[in-house]
């Protein structure tokens, strides 16, 4: 009798290696759910930065495509809250710089209360840069995020892997 090598069983493509990132919320949701949505953007290859104008009870982070992009967004809005500081200029320019880092330069940003928390407001934020949020509730007063690369079909994206240092 011939033993012949098992063939394992064939997966779709999409579902050979799905990227996603699995964490739990608990109280407090808004800080609880920053302080763990930042490392799991960094193991989905996702750049961010957090906003430097983002006052002590609150987090904010901006996300774009790109680290340059992020750069340029934060640049402009660290030099206007430098003017307004120094009394340069009124508390507006701020406001403007804000506005120009999103609709100008195109980075986009999530800001949660640290007691407060909706995550209904990420999921646009975060499909436009192919990442669907997905959250379950569970019991004892808890929350299961997942995050997960997705392409412009529906179809799981992988995310770009570093390029090796030569």
């Amino acid at each position: 009798m011939q033993r012949t090598k098992k063939e394992p069983p064939a997966r779709h493509p999409a579902q050979r290696h799905t990227p996603h990132v699995d964490f739990f919320v608990r109280y407090p949701w808004g800080g609880n759910y920053m302080e763990q949505l930042m490392p799991a953007l960094d193991r989905l290859r996702q750049p961010w930065v957090e906003d430097p104008t983002a006052g002590s009870d609150e987090y904010r982070i901006f996300l774009a495509e790109s680290k340059h992009t992020l750069r340029k967004a934060v640049r402009l809005i660290e030099q206007a809250y430098e003017k307004c500081n120094d009394g340069e200029a009124p508390d507006d320019l701020i406001y403007e710089a804000e506005f120009d880092a999103h609709h100008v330069v195109g980075v986009s940003s999530i800001a949660h209360d640290w007691k407060q928390w909706d995550w209904r407001h990420d999921v646009p934020i975060l499909a436009g840069l192919g990442i669907e949020l997905q959250v379950a509730k569970l019991p004892r007063a808890a929350f299961r995020v997942r995050l997960r690369r997705i392409g412009e079909s529906g179809r799981v994206k992988l995310a770009p892997r570093p390029r090796s240092p030569r």
